[in-house]
Order: C-alpha cells, then structure tokens, then sequence
C-alpha cells in the first residue's frame, strides 16, 4: 500500500521473490486505466515470451484480475492488449527484447518488470523522452538484484531523495509477505548466494549465475574452415517457439568459429541448414540433440554420409553436459564469439535447488538458453587443450576486437 498511495511519477522497487510485485503492478495499472481516459498503458517484460507466459497467461496474473465480461473489457490475444472500453484506454504487454518495437508509441503508464534483466537504453533512449518531453505520466522500475543489472542498482541509488521518485529496497525477512517456514524452506533448499540474491535482495558479484567469465573468453570472430582442421557442430533442435541453434568448434584450436540461430516451421529446411554447415566445415562431426523431433533428422543426416553423434538429453546428461562447459570455461580452455544472444544467454543462465536439493540449470523463466545448449554440446568431448600459444595471437583478439 506504501508503494501504491506514493504520488511519486517513478518508483524504482527492489522487492523479493514472491513479494507480488507483479500483481501489485498490473492492477496499478488496471485503476490508472480506470481513472483517465484515451490513454496508452505499457507491461513491459525482458522479453515478449517472457510477458505472454508470466503476466497474460498466468491464471493468477491478467486472466485473475481482468474478468471476461466484454462490455467492460476487450481483448486481443494477438496484440497481448485489454481495452477498457468505458475510458477507452489500452493496456499492452510488451517485450524489451526488441527495443525498436517500442519507438513511435505515446504510452502515459509504463511498468519495466524484472529491469535488471533489460538493456538501459530501453528506458533511456525510448521511454525517458516520451514520459518527460510528451506527456506526465509514470514509470516503474521493478526487478530482485542480479550481477549483469548494475544499471538498476545505479538507478536505484540516483533516485534515492530524489523529487518524484519513490524508492524501496524490501527483502524477504523485513516485508512479512512471507511466513517464516517459507523463508526457511527456500534457505534450506537454494545455496547461499541464490538466496541472498532471490530473497534478501543483496547485489552479488557472481550471484546464482553458472558462467562467471564470460567476457573474459570473447576472444575470436567468425572464420570459415581451415585445411587439416577438425570441427565439432552442437545441434540443438528448436521446439515450438524455441529457436535451432548451430555452434561450430574448431576442436583443433578449441575456437568457436561460426553459430547459426533461426526459427524454421519446415523440418527440411533445418535439416538442409545443418547439412550445409557440416559440409562447409570439413563434413564436421555433427552432434545432435537426439529426441522425438531429432530422431528422423538425425536419420536422415547419417543417410547422407554425414558424421551424426546424437546426444540424449536427460536431467542427468544437461547436468553432466553444462558442468562440463563451466569447467573448460573456468579453466580458459575455450574461446567464444562476440555474439550479443549467446553472450546475454550464457550471463542469465542459472540454477535451483530442488527439494532434493538436486541442482538444475536453465534458463530464467521465459528466456531462452538454445546457444547454450548448443555451445555446451558441441564442447563435450572437445578434446584436450592443444599449445596455448597456437591458440590466440594479438592478431586473432585485435580481429575479434573490430569484429
């Protein structure tokens, strides 16, 4: 309710897991929505996915707060909007994933959920100018600390006192949102450093992050196939909005050396995609995620005469399969594209705690992790580490350094 009744135009929050930020934020829109008239509203999430499955279709976000009585409510599944009819104001949930999508509008209210996770730009380049020169409306910055959001935290500590800006650090312990066993579940069942993170809100250099050197090994540029080398191509098959992913090895200098990231509806046209790679690359080890949708393809590539090793994905083998990429990593034993996808989905790729306290990696909910998996495929088994000093010359890093 503090956050609620603040007059403030900007409030930057930093509130815990499972505070109901969410919930808090869209039906403080919903009764802006209900107040003015002719107005456009933004939910903003780090990614369109993400916004579809966590604020539209979650029963206990949108569908809960928003009933189905059309006299009162429009809406357009295809837009991810709700008209207010009556003040004929829009509410519409958007994506940061692709900030040119958002220029041109005039939206009055904007929610950035989960900031940390979005580029700066995003507020400063496209938002900022709208609120401040166009209209007097409002923004809120709402998100839990994490290593690659150090813009957030800067935020945070520049609106601090500032006039029209509301600011609020809450942890889990201080809030009483939650009850103690729930605090006591989640500190038994997460590490150390996730639950400083998730619920006591603590800026962490390394946080619950699984790959924590990653622009120390952006190191090389796209290159086509050099004689006497060998290639590994890691495959992993897209799955209904998921996208295919391509990362190509060179296991002689242990390079990555070319990645191809796409969505196809035809599986022939994929599976033309990754028999042209393999052939560009010295008709390459080609190995792939072997499952419902792998399994014809990869039939089809060995009929062919390609080299197809299929990897069976299971909770034990994405295990074993990521710990082993963290580890040739850890160790500088591989060097990466300056790929700006796999570069942000390698630093959000993280970990729970199960019940059992068995560990799981993967993305964050609603992202996508496919050049991860891909990268991390077409690293097992890569081999030993040849001469160090063959790998990268000051030419190779000045090169990667234009690129």
């Amino acid at each position: 309710m503090e956050v609620w009744n603040d007059p403030a135009r900007f409030k930057v929050l930093i509130l815990h897991r499972k505070a109901g930020k969410t919930a808090l934020a869209i039906n403080y829109l919903l009764k802006e929505a209900h107040k003015v008239s002719g107005k456009t509203f933004w939910y903003v999430c780090p990614t369109y996915r993400q916004g579809k499955d966590i604020v539209w279709r979650d029963p206990e976000m949108l569908p809960k707060f928003v009933p189905p009585y059309p006299d009162l409510y429009q809406k357009n599944e295809v837009e991810l909007s709700i008209k207010v009819k009556s003040r004929n104001c829009e509410i519409s949930v958007k994506g940061a994933d692709k900030p040119d999508s958002l220029r041109g509008s005039n939206p009055f209210g904007v929610i950035l959920d989960e900031y940390e996770m979005m580029s700066p730009l995003v507020w400063e380049e496209i938002i900022q100018p709208i609120i401040l020169a166009k209209n007097e409306g409002f923004v809120w910055f709402i998100g839990t600390p994490k290593p690659q959001g150090q813009h957030f935290r800067k935020l945070f500590e520049e609106a601090k006192g500032k006039k029209d800006w509301f600011t609020l650090h809450l942890n889990a312990e201080q809030s009483g949102i939650l009850t103690p066993e729930q605090i006591q579940y989640a500190r038994e069942n997460m590490t150390e450093a996730a639950y400083r993170q998730e619920y006591l809100c603590e800026w962490l250099e390394s946080g619950g992050a699984v790959f924590r050197r990653v622009d120390n090994l952006i190191k090389t540029y796209p290159s086509e196939a050099q004689v006497g080398h060998d290639y590994i191509i890691g495959v992993d098959l897209g799955k209904y909005e998921d996208y295919t992913v391509l990362s190509v090895m060179d296991k002689t200098t242990h390079k990555q050396v070319a990645m191809e990231r796409f969505q196809d509806s035809s599986w022939a046209l994929q599976e033309a995609r990754i028999e042209g790679m393999a052939r560009r690359y010295n008709n390459a080890l080609l190995r792939v995620e072997a499952n419902s949708i792998g399994d014809p393809i990869i039939e089809n590539l060995q009929r062919k005469g390609l080299r197809v090793e299929p990897f069976l994905t299971t909770s034990k083998s994405k295990k074993e399969l990521i710990e082993n990429l963290v580890l040739l990593m850890e160790q500088g034993k591989i060097w990466l594209l300056a790929d700006d996808i796999q570069t942000y989905e390698l630093k959000i790729f993280g970990y729970e705690m199960t019940e059992h306290r068995n560990i799981t990696y993967s993305a964050p909910c609603g992202e996508y992790d496919d050049t991860v998996c891909a990268l991390a495929i077409a690293c097992w088994k890569l081999g030993d580490l040849p001469n160090r000093e063959m790998l990268l010359s000051k030419e190779d890093v000045y090169k990667a350094e234009e690129y």
